[in-house]
């Protein structure tokens, strides 16, 4: 799920730096895919 989040925020245009920093600041790893994404978007805010 982290990887595939990682992958559609650099889809998204962010960098991959930018990507991984916000997908590895979620603490809860149980996530889904689409809602690790939500979280590091809004966490990118």
């Amino acid at each position: 799920a982290e990887s595939d989040a990682v992958s559609a925020l650099i889809s998204l245009g962010y960098k991959p730096q930018e990507a991984s920093k916000a997908v590895s600041a979620i603490k809860d790893k149980t996530l889904s895919s689409e809602d690790m994404i939500r979280r590091a978007l809004k966490g990118m805010i």
